[in-house]
């Protein structure tokens, strides 16, 4: 017997139709919602060149992503992020343009560290790149767009996590630690494991103003104005005093628009992606412990391929937000049906088959077939197919069955000119 996960690699599964109509409807609200700011649909391979990856700093770990080797013998990777092609797109292709760069994707990524904590190893991401402006505002648009989408999905109970790259970044900007101890110092604040986080410090030679900063890294976390007094107390440096003044900048613009009250403040947090350089946040939902949502202000990113622009965006997990909108019991009841079932005689196909076509025409969805002594083969496949209406088309009689209460009316095949002119009349009764 051949089992189940022996056909399919693990973090990767099938999509059943009534799962893929609430999907393409969920992508379709999002795409609307992108378009409304202006944000403009682009695109991007699904492989690229191994070594572009390997060329930026701060990008995915190599040893997460999936590679394959074309007939010339280049390394390709499946595209295991969807900031860094955008970025580069949009380096290559706007290098003399003036003005600012508005763009959306909705794409499939790839990751093999991804099944390892339950997740997919292939799942959709949709997401928004704000480029060519170094202003408060875009940060703050970027957030509020994603605050507007979770509650545009009927989501409530959710916080957005914000925090900066610079304040934690500046902290250990000339301490020498290299990137690997920076790598586990991290971890251990992210992860707020104060325990290992005081532990691993003693081993390091650091000033210890410096260490007693980075202890109190952790407990950072909050409702803005109380974070603020405290971060006040950690800062060692000036740059550290103006990313806190950023992210109070860009908070304040979020408050003037009503929205304060879904952000928490975090100054211990990271990003997976090094390559961001100002606010960062993450996005949660209650009852669900996974980051929904995250993202951030990347000003060097694009330098990196040749022409140099700010910007920021964030991205979320499509497929996610479907299991948190089922948790929630907020998901739309989308399901797979068609309108008309239409059976005939052999006699009549021509006049079914072009009444079928005209009832399309109107934007129903039609299936037509031959019936040849099997009528309750019909209806009951008429039942699996979620049939609204099932219109049997037999020697001088039209006769149309409303599934859901066996109602049934009958015309006279006399009577078709008038029904090829409005088939949609031929269902109401």
């Amino acid at each position: 017997m051949v089992l189940y996960k022996e056909l399919f690699p693990e973090g990767v599964d099938d999509i059943h139709s009534d799962e893929y109509e609430i999907k393409e409807n969920l992508v379709s609200d999002i795409r609307s919602m992108f378009k409304s700011y202006g944000y403009r649909q682009v695109a991007t391979p699904t492989f690229e060149f191994y070594d572009l990856y390997l060329g930026i700093d701060g990008t995915i770990d190599v040893t997460e992503m999936f590679k394959i080797i074309d007939s010339d013998g280049k390394i390709l990777v499946l595209r295991p992020d969807a900031t860094i092609p955008v970025a580069r797109m949009a380096a290559m292709n706007y290098k003399h343009s003036e003005g600012y760069l508005k763009l959306s994707y909705i794409t499939n990524i790839f990751r093999h560290s991804e099944s390892e904590r339950g997740n997919r190893r292939e799942f959709t991401q949709a997401g928004i790149e704000y480029m060519g402006s170094a202003k408060t505002w875009c940060d703050a648009e970027v957030i509020a767009m994603g605050i507007k989408m979770l509650l545009g999905f009927g989501l409530e109970d959710f916080h957005i996590d914000m925090g900066h790259a610079g304040f934690l970044g500046q902290l250990l900007e000339g301490t020498g630690i290299g990137s690997h101890k920076k790598a586990m110092l991290y971890k251990f604040i992210e992860d707020k494991n104060y325990s290992e986080l005081s532990t691993y410090l003693e081993r390091l030679n650091m000033d210890e103003v410096v260490k007693n900063a980075i202890i109190k890294l952790p407990r950072l976390y909050g409702k803005p104005s109380d974070v603020i007094e405290r971060a006040e107390e950690v800062i060692v440096n000036e740059e550290m005093r103006k990313s806190l003044e950023n992210l109070k900048a860009v908070y304040e613009i979020l408050k003037a628009w009503g929205m304060e009250k879904y952000i928490l403040f975090d100054l211990g947090f990271t990003n997976q992606f090094n390559y961001y350089t100002g606010v960062i946040y993450k996005g949660y939902v209650s009852n669900y412990g996974r980051v929904l949502l995250s993202g951030g202000r990347y000003d060097n990113l694009m330098e990196q391929f040749g022409e140099g622009k700010p910007a920021c965006g964030f991205g979320f997990n499509v497929d996610q937000l479907i299991e948190v909108m089922n948790i929630y019991d907020i998901n739309q009841a989308y399901d797979c049906h068609t309108d008309c079932y239409m059976v005939c005689s052999e006699e009549n196909m021509v006049r079914a088959h072009a009444l079928a076509e005209r009832m399309r025409s109107t934007g129903m969805i039609v299936e037509t077939d031959l019936l040849q002594n099997d009528l309750q083969f019909q209806l009951f496949n008429a039942g699996f197919r979620n049939a609204k209406h099932i219109v049997e088309f037999m020697g001088d009689e039209i006769t149309v069955r409303r599934t859901a209460d066996r109602a049934m009316k009958t015309y006279s095949v006399k009577n078709y000119a008038k029904l090829m002119n409005e088939p949609a009349e031929m269902m109401k009764f």
